[in-house]
């Protein structure tokens, strides 16, 4: 498996919470030394519909907060994937397969790297 430069996971979501004080934001974390733990980003924030005046409901940011947390297993999952459709190529029914889900995978994992685009 490739060297990864980000936090590894598997990462752990925390909803917004009055009593903590932590009102507006998902919080995406891991735990570190002496139970404390290190905040890997933070997702959310008052939706406010200047529109309307009102603050919308939370639902997509729950959601994406759940995909960011989901990020690190989803990587290795990925890579996995695409390890073993790499294995399986060497027939021809599995590599037209292989094929033409192969260069998706790789473009996605390049670009949860930083990298360019293979």
């Amino acid at each position: 498996m490739a060297e990864t430069k980000h936090t590894p996971g598997p990462w752990n979501l925390s909803k917004p919470d009055v009593e903590s004080g932590n009102t507006d934001d998902y919080l995406i974390w891991v735990p570190a030394e002496l139970g404390r733990y290190e905040i890997v980003e933070r997702v959310g924030g008052q939706v406010y519909d200047h529109g309307t005046g009102e603050y919308l409901d939370y639902s997509e940011v729950e959601a994406n907060a759940h995909l960011i947390a989901a990020a690190p297993e989803l990587y290795d999952e990925l890579e996995q994937a695409a390890r073993v459709l790499d294995a399986l190529s060497v027939n021809a029914v599995a590599k037209n397969l292989a094929d033409s889900v192969l260069p998706g995978i790789r473009v996605a994992l390049a670009k949860a790297k930083g990298e360019a685009a293979p």
